[in-house]
């Protein structure tokens, strides 16, 4: 895509955000982590993402913040994220990370001139890279919140799972295949809520 425009895409994104402010999505109704839209292709749409379509460029105006770009690499493998800290989605605090649609082959590009934090848990895009990939699309919503969801919040909201499986003494996995869901429940620690597209919920294993 025009470098160009893109410089001017990410100013006037720069400029919607200033108006609409940091509330505007505490007033979708979507909002809710349990709301769970899921469309006749096998999408998702959670928080006013809807996987596969929305891009990062889309999700800085819905959550009316600009994110980090991070690679971070776990048990061998690697994925692009962008990272947004402390959002309020409808009263709620969480961290949200959204996972890039990216080809391994360009995944490898992006590797190549990562840069190395001090924390050494990920590593940084360098910002001459930023701009071309903010048209990626989104792959998966993986949702952390600041408080404490038990056992019977989850049933509340979400109903049973399909299948429960005890990961740790302190960490449960809760599979939704209807809802393209998995949910780490932890006693000692914060819960993980990893959305996908339906046909994908069996590698939404972070």
């Amino acid at each position: 895509m025009n470098r160009t425009f893109l410089i001017l895409l990410m100013i006037g994104t720069a400029l919607l955000i200033a108006v609409i402010g940091s509330d505007d999505i505490d007033q979708l109704d979507d909002a809710m982590p349990w709301n769970i839209q899921i469309l006749e292709n096998g999408s998702s749409r959670i928080m006013g993402i809807t996987l596969g379509k929305t891009n990062i460029q889309d999700a800085h105006q819905i959550f009316a913040h600009f994110s980090e770009t991070r690679l971070v690499t776990s048990n061998s493998k690697t994925v692009l994220l962008a990272h947004f800290d402390e959002l309020n989605l409808a009263g709620l605090l969480a961290e949200i990370d959204l996972i890039y649609d990216i080809s391994e082959t360009d995944l490898e590009k992006v590797r190549q001139q990562a840069v190395d934090t001090k924390q050494g848990q990920y590593q940084l895009v360098r910002e001459s890279m930023l701009m071309d990939l903010l048209t990626t699309p989104v792959k998966q919503l993986i949702y952390k919140p600041y408080i404490d969801y038990d056992n019977n919040m989850i049933s509340q909201r979400f109903g049973e799972p399909e299948e429960r499986e005890s990961i740790t003494e302190s960490t449960e996995k809760l599979i939704y295949p209807a809802l393209g869901l998995v949910i780490y429940l932890n006693t000692d620690g914060p819960e993980k809520f990893i959305y996908s597209r339906i046909d994908k919920t069996t590698k939404a294993e972070n």
